[in-house]
């Protein structure tokens, strides 16, 4: 019998690498259940992922985010889309199932920010409004998101796989995860 935990995959990187578009699409390839961490984060707490970062911060936060973590991984067949900071959590990516395979979306921070204004969603870290400037400032946001890029990439680099996000489109990347599973023995 397989253990708790085990069968499941991680996938990690900067904000707008695509961890929700292409866990949504890995999910449906192989009949897993797909989560966003956010979302249960949102839902556990009763608050937005915005309203934490202001109004208990930072800390609040990536406890709020280790917990559901936990909590999400205790299930099996699972693809996890996770925040963009939990990767670089110390403790993260060690803790996880010897079974969970864990991808980094890699992304430019270029990239990553046109994404992400083209999506019209404010990032609580690349909301300029904590600096009292524009809210949507792009010039800010790049900075910020090269910033965390670099601060992040060590940890990043702590997963099983990498995938460049830029080169391949949501259907390859999806499809290389996976074979990558059926490698590891971890498909049903």
């Amino acid at each position: 019998m397989t253990p708790p935990g085990a069968e499941n995959v991680v996938l990690i990187g900067l904000m707008g690498a695509g961890k929700s578009t292409v866990g949504a699409r890995l999910a449906d390839r192989l009949r897993w259940r797909f989560v966003d961490l956010d979302d249960v984060i949102e839902r556990r707490s009763g608050r937005t992922i915005a309203d934490l970062f202001e109004h208990s911060g930072e800390p609040a936060f990536r406890k709020e985010e280790r917990e559901a973590a936990i909590e999400v991984l205790a299930a099996t067949q699972v693809v996890l889309a996770a925040g963009g900071g939990w990767a670089a959590q110390p403790g993260s990516l060690e803790s996880l199932p010897s079974d969970t395979l864990s991808v980094w979306l890699r992304v430019s921070p270029e990239e990553a920010v046109r994404r992400i204004e083209a999506s019209g969603v404010t990032r609580p870290l690349l909301n300029p409004a904590r600096k009292n400037t524009n809210p949507m400032n792009p010039k800010y946001m790049l900075e910020t998101a090269r910033s965390l890029a670099v601060a992040r990439k060590d940890r990043y680099a702590l997963a099983e796989m990498d995938l460049d996000t830029e080169a391949f489109d949501v259907d390859r990347l999806a499809e290389s995860i996976a074979k990558r599973i059926e490698e590891k023995g971890l498909e049903s």
